[in-house]
Parts: C-alpha cells; sequence; structure tokens
C-alpha cells in the first residue's frame, strides 16, 4: 500500500469534475503523466474489444488496436517524462490518432485512453487543452472497466498518482500500480500475451509493457524507440512495426556497448524506486490461476504434506529427519496467494526434494515411494503457476562450488553493510539489507548433527545461493541505472569543479552533503541544475553512484565479477565507464 503522508488534503478523485478541477492547476506534464498511467492500466482490455476469434479480418483488427495502444501509451509516457521535446511527438501522436481512427479502435474505450492521452502530450489544440485530452482518457479508462469496482480502482489509482505528483514526485520509474495491482489486469494481461502471434517481435511489446507494471525506468534513448516508430512502417502493418523496434533496440544495445545495464531477473529481492528511494515492492508475485484456484490447490498441497509425514512416522527404514523436513515445510506452506520471500524460499525446497528421489525409489515401499513423488510433482505443478518463480528455476542450472557459494554468502555481507551507511541509507529503504541478510542466511555450511539431511540442505544451498547473486544483482542494476541518469543530467559534480571524479566524490561526501547537495555544488551552476540538486532525485543518483563505489572496496564483490562474468561482467564494464574501476 502506497505511503500518502505529506500528500495534500483532498486529492481523491471519484469523477471528471473533480480531476479536471484539479489539473487545471497543473502543468501539462503533470496532465500527460495522469493520462498516460491510467491508459496504461486498461490496456489489458484489448482482447475483450476485439478478440481474435477466427478470420484473418478480425485477428488483424485485433493486432492493429494493440499496436495502437500501445504506441498511443508510449507516446504519451515520452511526452510526459520528457515534456522539452514534446513537440518533436506531435506527428507521431497525429498518425496515431489517423489508425485508430480508421480502424475498430475508435468505438473502444481501452483505444480511446491510450490515444488521448498521447495527444493530451503532444497536440496543441485551441479547442481542446492538455487538461481536456487528459480528462478524457481517464475517463475513457474508466469507463474500459467492466464493473464499478473495476472503474472505483482505476479512479483510485489515479489519485494516488496524483498525490504522488503533488508531493513533488516523479512517476517514471514508479509500478504502475501504485496501491494494488488488481487479479482482472494480472488475468486480462495473460489473456493478452498469449493472444499475440510469437514470430511478429510482440515480444519488445510485452517486455515494455511489463516493466511499466514494475516501474523500470529506460534512458532516454530506448523511451524514444517506442515513441518514435514511422509511420511508413506502421502502414506496413504492426509485424513491421514490431521489427523496426527490435532492430532500433538492437542497435541502441550494441552501441552503448559496455555502459548497458541488463533488465533484471527474477528472484527473492527486486528493488523499485517509490518516493525518491529503492524500496523492495509490496504487491505479491503474479499467478495463471485465479485467486481462489491458487488458494484451493495449495491447501490441497499443505494437507498431502501432512498427511504423508503422519504415515510416514514410526516407518523403521525411513529416516525420521526427513519425516520432520516434510512435516515442517508443510507447514511454512501458505493457504493463500504467497509474498515473494515465501515464493521462492519454499522453492528453494524443491531442489532438495528431488535429490532424495533415488533413495525413495530403492528403500521405500512401492505405496509410500508412488506418495512422495506424487507429491513432489504436485508442489513442483503448484510453484510453476508463478511465472516468476518458473523463470528464475530455467535460470538456476549453474552448479556452485562451496567455495562459491561461501564467496556468495561473503559478498552479501558486504552489500548489506554498504546499503546501511549513512548516506546510502537516506535512498535505499532499510528492507532491502535485511531482506540480502536474511536471504543469505541458509548459506551457512551444513553441519552434521543439526537435524538435517546434509546432501538435502546442500541442494537448497545451491538455489538459495543463486537466488542471492541474482538478488545483489537487481540492486546492484537499480543503482546503476539511477547512477547513469543522474551522470546524464549533469547532477553529480563536485565542488572542485569535476577534477575528482563523480563516483570517488560521492562516495566521500557524508550525510550532510547528500541532504543539502545544492549548497556544495559550484557557485557557477545554473538554476535548473541547483534547483534539480534539491530534489530526490539528486540524492538518488549520489547515492546510487556511492552504492556502487563502495560495493566495490572490498574483495567480496570483486570475485563474483571474476567467478561470475555472465551474471556479474556487467558490473565491471559499467563501473569502468564511470570511473569506479
Amino acid at each position: 500500500m502506497s505511503d500518502d503522508s505529506g500528500a495534500p488534503a483532498g486529492l481523491k478523485f471519484e469523477d471528471r469534475e473533480q480531476l479536471k478541477a484539479w489539473l487545471n492547476t497543473q502543468p501539462r506534464e503533470v496532465c500527460v503523466a495522469i493520462a498516460a498511467r491510467a491508459a496504461l492500466r486498461v490496456a489489458v482490455f484489448a482482447t475483450w474489444e476485439i478478440a481474435p476469434r477466427g478470420g484473418k479480418q478480425r485477428t488483424e483488427s485485433f493486432l492493429n488496436v494493440t499496436s495502437v495502444i500501445f504506441c498511443a501509451t508510449a507516446l504519451a509516457r515520452v511526452a510526459a517524462v520528457y515534456p522539452t521535446r514534446a513537440n518533436e511527438l506531435s506527428a507521431y501522436a497525429r498518425a496515431a490518432y489517423a489508425r485508430a481512427a480508421a480502424s475498430i479502435a475508435t468505438a473502444y474505450d481501452a483505444g480511446n485512453a491510450a490515444v488521448y492521452a498521447a495527444r493530451a502530450g503532444t497536440d496543441a489544440d485551441p479547442d481542446f487543452t492538455a487538461v481536456g485530452f487528459a480528462v478524457a482518457a481517464v475517463d475513457f479508462a474508466a469507463d474500459a472497466a467492466a464493473d464499478a469496482a473495476t472503474a472505483t480502482a482505476i479512479w483510485a489509482e489515479v489519485s494516488a498518482d496524483a498525490r504522488a505528483l503533488a508531493r513533488g514526485e516523479s512517476l517514471a520509474a514508479t509500478p504502475l500500480w501504485a496501491l494494488a495491482r488488481p487479479d482482472w489486469s494480472r488475468e486480462e494481461w495473460e489473456r493478452l500475451k498469449a493472444a499475440l502471434p510469437e514470430n511478429e517481435n510482440w515480444q519488445v511489446w510485452i517486455d515494455w509493457y511489463e516493466d511499466r507494471i514494475d516501474g523500470r525506468a529506460y534512458g532516454e534513448a530506448k523511451e524514444f524507440v517506442f515513441a518514435t516508430v514511422p509511420e511508413q512502417k506502421w502502414n506496413e502493418g504492426p509485424a513491421a512495426a514490431n521489427r523496426w523496434i527490435k532492430e532500433k533496440l538492437d542497435k541502441l544495445a550494441r552501441r552503448e556497448g559496455k555502459s548497458e545495464v541488463p533488465p533484471p531477473r527474477p528472484a527473492t529481492i527486486e528493488p523499485v524506486v517509490r518516493n525518491g528511494k529503492m524500496v523492495l515492492p509490496k504487491t505479491a508475485p503474479a499467478a495463471d490461476l485465479d485467486t481462489r484456484s491458487l488458494g484451493a490447490s495449495l491447501r490441497a498441497l499443505k494437507a498431502q504434506f501432512a498427511e504423508l509425514a503422519g504415515d510416514l512416522e514410526g516407518e523403521a527404514n525411513i529416516d525420521q529427519r526427513l519425516v520432520a523436513y516434510l512435516r515442517n515445510l508443510g507447514e511454512r506452506l501458505p493457504t493463500r496467494k504467497p509474498n515473494k520471500d515465501t515464493l521462492f524460499s519454499l522453492g528453494h525446497q524443491l531442489p532438495a526434494l528431488r535429490g532424495y528421489d533415488k533413495t525413495v525409489a530403492e528403500e521405500w515401499p512401492e505405496l509410500l515411494a508412488s506418495r512422495y513423488f506424487a507429491l513432489t510433482l504436485a508442489f513442483d505443478q503448484t510453484w510453476r503457476q508463478f511465472p516468476k518463480w518458473r523463470e528464475f528455476a530455467r535460470n538456476a542450472t549453474e552448479p556452485l562450488s562451496p567455495q562459491q557459494i561461501e564467496a556468495t554468502a561473503t559478498a552479501s555481507v558486504s552489500l548489506a553493510e554498504v546499503l546501511r551507511q549513512e548516506e546510502i541509507a537516506q535512498v535505499v529503504d532499510s528492507a532491502i539489507p535485511k531482506a540480502l541478510e536474511t536471504l543469505a542466511a541458509p548459506l551457512q555450511e551444513v553441519r552434521a548433527g543439526d537435524g538435517n539431511i546434509p546432501a538435502m540442505a546442500e541442494a537448497a544451498r545451491q538455489e538459495t545461493a543463486l537466488d542471492v547473486q541474482e538478488s545483489m544483482n537487481n540492486v546492484l542494476k537499480l543503482a546503476a541505472l539511477n547512477a547513469l541518469a543522474a551522470r546524464g543530467k549533469g547532477l553529480v559534480r563536485t565542488a572542485a569543479g569535476g577534477a575528482a571524479s563523480a563516483g570517488r566524490a560521492a562516495a566521500r561526501w557524508g550525510a550532510k552533503k547528500v541532504k543539502d547537495g545544492a549548497k556544495n555544488f559550484d557557485k557557477g551552476l545554473d538554476k535548473g541544475i541547483a534547483h534539480a540538486a534539491k530534489s530526490a532525485g539528486y540524492a538518488l543518483g549520489v547515492g546510487a553512484i556511492a552504492v556502487l563505489s563502495k560495493a566495490i572496496g572490498g574483495s567480496s564483490l570483486e570475485s563474483l565479477m571474476t567467478e561470475f562474468p555472465n551474471r556479474f561482467g556487467w558490473l565491471k564494464h559499467l563501473l569502468e565507464s564511470l570511473g569506479l574501476h
């Protein structure tokens, strides 16, 4: 749940007139940000409006409408994040509107919400101001809702966005659902993804939309790729436009080369930026099953664990440590959708269960063995209902030596200590270093006589270590993005006029200099930079560079960069580009 402390009272909208009254007092970029995010939330309704249920024309209409919605919301987002470049986007917005008018999209609310959001940021229309376009976009977004409860959720999120903007925050790297992402959003998004052809490069938009959901920031060049597809390519059809986007993204990645920050990967810790601070998202991970079906599956699985553990008690040829392990694991299983910590910590026990298969097959009575295998299969199938876990499990195939696991544990403790340092703790929530330490705790060496079966515990440690690595990587990737953003905006300079590198200066600056940053800049800095230096964005950028600079102060992270170049190699290249390595 978002914290609205410090937000102006009364910023809670239930209809267009209330929103319009407030937007009339706001600059254009606020109108565009509100409209863009409202349209993004209902983009998933494309499949409700024109589902591809057969026939070439029907399918083409669905794909055209979907491309219009994606393109228009990308335009609106860029216009909100980079308002000084809005004029460059006007022609693209008019072309998007023309494409919508020539298709069925104008008859549907989700399409209208997207197009009006784009026009809010780019059109100079004497009869329809940015406020008018923005209000219309939000109104269409609310109308796209299937029922009153869904419409209420849309208005609640719009109100939360307004309160955040009123507090002076940027929404560019804020998760799309600031309060709570509803089940219908997840379900309709999965339907939409499943309906898109696999051979037409729709993955570029799938990744883009999921990054909007998670609040992942892009650099300016990457943002503009999605907003500036030439009209000629759109006229050739969505597949041609998608191919153009993919080619541009590939070219951009090659050009950025060593400075490119890879996208985050599924892990227990996937921080986001909220209120000018790196925090852990509070939303539960998405699942393929609806809430009721998932709850039923979890309760049935929990009962299976308890029943098998009970029947195994007293069996002379069965290790009773395993019985205790099964009982404990069953008791830890939730009866409703788990949070990220629970999902991953329990999922890491799957390799341990599978590692005992040979013993079960060779030594157990046939009936009990078949029940054990059925239980492990049910556990695996239930956990694979979570896309985040599926992707992590696909990547968690690299065997680690005991020395590598130990190095991982040492590095996680070192990084947690860095994140607690005074000037960094201002922009990194304390929950992140605490989560790192909690996650890495099972990496301690397994000792005989501690009640565990060593072989099983070791299997769980292997996968946990990979989770710790990806979690550290995700923290460092988000820090890198904010460090690059700060460098790119010219906000990170030293009092000596930039003689020393920004990273080394940031590492030396104390908490007072982070708080009072603008006072420590050259007197000759222009007012725009001085104003930006007072913002949360400045503090975050400086703090992010300090994270990177101090994290490599010891040998623990250095060893991971050497031992795991496929996972941490990007960091070495980026540190070099920032002058920190």
